[in-house]
């Protein structure tokens, strides 16, 4: 299969899907297919403002497939051959292309890289249409333009909040013992 049909059977299933997600509450992200053998492969990445958990993945995979498999949508769409079909997340690796993803990962640490070819990494700490605030490692507001960045990856942190001090009289000695 050529490039030019997997793009239009893209758009196709780009327009098949939207409202179906939209009815769960999730966006459609992107929608990817590859020859995989005598299959092909079909891979739906969606997003949402809520937790995307996996019981969900599976009841959002389920309605596509039966859409998928609708006789109608088969044969416009797809075609007679057989398909594969793998429904995902975004997932961390994926770059921020949208003023929504960066808003659902404000208090996230990301890696930008500017057009002028210069980087910046901080954590998200606003957002707007235009504009996103990134607060960096010494804690200062770096104030960027979206058609500024060329490129921008969440990045895995694994660091942790520094605990709270407990004041109270349930408070452990040093021998981790409650007094």
């Amino acid at each position: 299969m050529g490039a030019p049909i997997a793009q239009a059977r893209a758009a196709e299933l780009t327009v098949l899907l939207t409202p179906i997600l939209a009815a769960q509450d999730v966006e459609l992200d992107d929608v990817d297919i590859t020859a995989a053998g005598r299959r092909q492969r079909i891979q739906i990445t969606v997003d949402s403002d809520r937790a995307l958990d996996l019981d969900l993945i599976a009841a959002i995979s389920q309605l596509v497939s039966a859409a998928l498999d609708d006789n109608a949508v088969a044969g416009r769409v797809m075609g007679e051959e057989p398909y594969v079909l793998e429904v995902s997340t975004r997932g961390v690796d994926r770059p921020l292309l949208q003023p929504r993803q960066w808003r659902r990962n404000i208090g996230r640490r990301v890696e930008c890289v500017l057009v002028d070819g210069s980087s910046v990494t901080g954590r998200i700490a606003e957002v707007s249409n235009a504009v996103v605030e990134l607060r960096s490692e010494s804690e200062k507001l770096v104030t960027l333009q979206l058609i500024d960045i060329a490129s921008a990856v969440v990045q895995v942190d694994f660091t942790r909040a520094t605990p709270s001090v407990e004041t109270d009289a349930g408070e452990a000695d040093e021998s981790g013992k409650h007094s």
